[in-house]
């Protein structure tokens, strides 16, 4: 875990003056490698990485260059199979100086090309100079678990972990204009999806993609290509119980793949299903306990540590918590500066407090982010099963299609209307469409109403059943873009490196073939939630914990975000006096008066959202 950084250089003449301009980038990274720092200028190409130490202590640092010289590396992540991938490439003719998993990206790159990502298994973003070719190759991993955001301005290339990076160049940051249909999303959904981000002239690689931009053609601006797709094909051979089998040596495997380190370690135990899952399986993997970490709260309605300190005895773990209490406001400027954009996962609070208490006793943690979306967990999925389609069909085929929907989610395919977008948009929206609708000022730039992933891969699901098209569209829009975001960014605030088991290649292609109704099924315990999902999981934690702890209804890491914003009435006047002022920036996109009936409506979610865009928007 680090941060990268780096750019071109139109000719080497002005490659004195950028020596300056990676160093104050570097420098703006330093939170996410607290263990080391360095820059390389060589041949029109600037490359900067702050460490975080994990992985071959004294011989991984960066920027890296191969053997020859030819090639130069600046790299965030891990690389779960280097071992295997470095045996291979030995045997091809490859040497190696250390022991790192970056040393082995560089031989992979000069032995497979662009194409040596396909063969990485683990969660990354890097560049790699390529000097004999004069190339700069950009790539990142299949799932967006590691952030890479670049901008292309006067044929110049400059990327970076974090948009605050690209902030510290002056001939990026003084071309800076913000995107309104990017603060639309984000108003809608939370989050802003690849390729926007909160300002026109800077773009997210997507999951899953890389680009290469050739100092020999500067003047044409490279291009996102794909190297992987999420391919559902539900594999109805198999019984139930193999298919469990198959489901938890699978989650085994990964989770010791994602042990390999040379510091100490520990989880996130929040008292949900999958934080505990991960858990369990490390205790079953390892000779000492380990030390989990937990956030509570006052407000009894929001606080899972009953759930947690549950998992942590049963699992006989070194258990940690803390109970925080309202300090949103406080903690907002420091969360904006390192989004970087309008990102609105109230939840960054609670994730920064525990990584907080996480990193004073270890540098690395997992979690279990993934398993709502790979095993069909969210609520909005039962949903999305009971929702009735468009009424333009006659009643009877609406009845019977419906029927067939909610008994066979499996077989039946979702209705290929596109109104059925819409459908699942307003079950993912976090802000109400009429809303929205009256906030937003409607001379202001023709609005599209989903982000370009979401629509994509909910397109591209459309043959899928309906289980398997919500899955594919939360794994392309939501996990990587919230989910995966909100703890990249809220853990390496501390120096936290954050591995994510449950979000891998190969537990992924297993979900994508295990047959939806071995996911999700009827469940008449709880009248609201008449589907139970994450059958998998639910059935592997049995072995250990009862029912009351396993069939509950899903909370999620939700936070008393009403109480801690109008709970007082200062804070509630400061809410009120940001907010409310003519002169506030957020006011080019929103109508004032619809603010105010907001504010009288003391909603916490999208109050939220509009102090984080005014905070953003107000920030240089």
């Amino acid at each position: 875990m680090c941060g990268i950084a780096g750019f071109t250089f139109r000719d080497v003449q002005s490659e004195k003056l950028g020596k300056s301009e990676i160093e104050f980038m570097v420098a703006s990274l330093k939170h996410r490698g607290p263990d080391g720092d360095g820059c390389l200028i060589q041949q029109n190409i600037a490359l900067g990485h702050t460490r975080l130490s994990i992985i071959d202590l004294a011989g991984g640092a960066q920027p890296m260059q191969n053997l020859d010289g030819n090639l130069a590396i600046t790299f965030n992540g891990e690389i779960y199979n280097y071992r295997e991938l470095k045996s291979y490439l030995l045997t091809h003719g490859h040497q190696f100086q250390t022991q790192s998993d970056t040393e082995v990206i560089l031989n992979a790159y000069a032995q497979w090309g662009v194409d040596c990502v396909t063969h990485l298994r683990g969660m990354f973003a890097f560049a790699i100079a390529d000097y004999r070719n004069q190339t700069l190759f950009l790539a990142r991993d299949h799932f967006g678990i590691k952030p890479l955001v670049y901008t292309y301005l006067d044929h110049r290339l400059a990327f970076a972990s974090e948009i605050q990076a690209l902030r510290t160049l002056p001939w990026v940051n003084r071309q800076l204009t913000h995107d309104p249909q990017a603060i639309y999303e984000f108003l809608r959904y939370t989050y802003i999806a690849a390729p926007r981000t909160g300002f026109r002239q800077i773009r997210k690689l997507p999951p899953a993609h890389y680009l290469v931009f050739d100092l020999k053609q500067p003047e044409q601006e490279p291009k996102p290509i794909c190297y992987w797709q999420p391919s559902f094909n539900p594999d109805y051979s198999l019984s139930e119980a193999q298919w469990q089998e198959r489901f938890e040596a699978t989650i085994a495997e990964s989770v010791s793949a994602h042990l390999v380190a040379d510091v100490p370690f520990g989880a996130f135990l929040s008292g949900g299903l999958d934080s505990t899952l991960v858990t369990s399986q490390m205790t079953q993997l390892l000779d000492r306990p380990v030390k989990t970490f937990t956030i509570g709260f006052n407000e009894a309605a929001y606080d899972e540590r009953k759930y947690a300190q549950t998992a942590a005895e049963t699992l006989s773990t070194h258990h940690h918590e803390r109970v925080i209490s309202a300090n949103a406001l406080e903690l907002l400027p420091q969360l904006v500066r390192h989004y970087g954009e309008p990102f609105g996962d109230c939840s960054a609070i609670p994730t920064w407090h525990v990584s907080q208490l996480a990193r004073s006793q270890v540098p690395m943690v997992l979690t279990g982010d993934g398993g709502d979306e790979f095993f069909a967990g969210y609520p909005r999925y039962y949903a999305w099963l009971n929702a009735t389609n468009p009424p333009q069909r006659p009643a009877w085929k609406r009845q019977l299609r419906n029927l067939a929907t909610r008994f066979l989610p499996h077989r039946y395919p979702p209705d290929s209307n596109p109104r059925t977008l819409e459908l699942w948009a307003r079950l993912a929206s976090f802000i109400d469409t009429n809303t929205l609708t009256n906030l937003w000022r409607h001379d202001v730039y023709p609005i599209h109403p989903f982000p370009e992933a979401m629509e994509s891969a909910f397109r591209s699901g459309s043959s899928l059943n309906r289980i398997s098209q919500a899955q594919i569209t939360d794994i392309q829009s939501y996990m990587t873009y919230s989910i995966l975001t909100k703890v990249d960014i809220a853990s390496m605030m501390h120096g936290l490196e954050c591995r994510t088991p449950l979000v891998d290649i190969n537990v992924a292609e297993l979900a994508f073939t295990i047959p939806p109704n071995f996911l999700i099924k009827k469940n008449k315990s709880f009248p609201k939630h008449d589907w139970s999902g994450k059958l998998p999981i639910k059935k592997k934690l049995s072995q250990k914990l009862d029912n009351s702890f396993i069939n509950r209804p899903k909370q999620g890491f939700g936070i008393p975000l009403e109480d801690w914003l109008f709970g007082s009435s200062k804070v509630s006047r400061q809410v009120d006096e940001q907010l409310l002022d003519v002169h506030n920036p957020i006011y080019q996109f929103l109508e004032s008066q619809e603010v105010k009936v907001l504010l009288t409506q003391k909603r916490g979610w999208p109050t939220w959202n509009l102090l984080f865009l005014s905070e953003w928007l107000q920030q240089k």
